[in-house]
């Protein structure tokens, strides 16, 4: 029997049951704990909110959010620094880019390595 273990598929009918059993456990802890941290935070009681435009939603404290852009990847998350609060943006496919829109937006674009 073929079983998802992290990434990979693995056949895990050759490993001794104890074993069987603590990956079965193991595997629901991690969707259990994946629920809890996707539902864990109401919007006034975290730092890191997700909207739709009609509802918002709170993640955990201290959340990094990932975007996927075709085969292009951003991640942003809040920093503090020695001056003060602000956002970290990283790509994890190329170089950024950031581009004035207007006096208080900015577009973030990904150039491609």
């Amino acid at each position: 029997m073929k079983k998802m273990v992290g990434h990979t598929t693995e056949d895990v009918t050759k490993l001794p049951m104890w074993a069987r059993k603590r990956i079965e456990r193991l595997t629901a802890e991690v969707e259990s704990w994946k629920s809890r941290a996707l539902s864990a935070a109401s919007p006034d009681q975290t730092n890191v909110t997700i909207s739709d435009g009609i509802e918002e939603r709170g993640l955990p404290r201290d959340s990094h959010i990932r975007f996927r852009i075709g085969r292009t990847q951003m991640e942003v998350a809040l920093r503090e620094s020695h001056d003060g609060l602000g956002l970290e943006v990283r790509s994890l496919d190329g170089t950024l880019a950031v581009l004035p829109l207007v006096s208080n937006v900015i577009s973030v674009k990904v150039n491609p390595r």
